[in-house]
């Protein structure tokens, strides 16, 4: 599987995509492989149809951990740390605890189909969201 160099795009020259992740070189970090993945946008409560657009958006935030898991393993990697996707000024007016859930539960349906990934972990600098997201697994 061929590695981009520089860039996180497709290899039809497109961005990554809302709920996608890519692969690239891992540059000067000690790893074999850089996973990039982008998590959505969330709207603020004023938004219409406001319940519709959370579950689109939710739908994406898995997507994207499932998928960043899974281009992992397919590039051999073994143990994986993810960063929290849409947990900070992308998460609009959705509580913190419900996208750390959301991303919780695209971690699970990564590792379901990625079953050779012996360790994930996520990373995050603050001890209030490390302590939520503890709660929820």
């Amino acid at each position: 599987m061929e590695l981009m160099q520089i860039d996180p795009v497709s290899p039809q020259g497109d961005r990554c995509h809302v709920g996608d992740a890519v692969a690239t070189s891992s540059g000067k970090l000690p790893s074999r492989v850089c996973i990039h993945a982008v998590g959505p946008q969330y709207p603020t409560a004023e938004t219409l149809s406001y319940q519709e657009v959370l579950s689109k958006k939710h739908k994406q935030l898995r997507s994207a951990y499932c998928r960043s898991l899974v281009l992992a393993s397919r590039h051999g990697a073994r143990t994986v740390a993810c960063s929290l996707l849409s947990a900070s000024i992308y998460r609009g007016g959705v509580p913190l605890v419900d996208v750390l859930r959301e991303g919780a539960e695209g971690v699970l349906e990564g590792v379901h189909e990625a079953r050779d990934l012996q360790e994930v972990r996520d990373v995050t600098a603050s001890s209030f969201t490390a302590d939520t997201l503890s709660s929820l697994v």
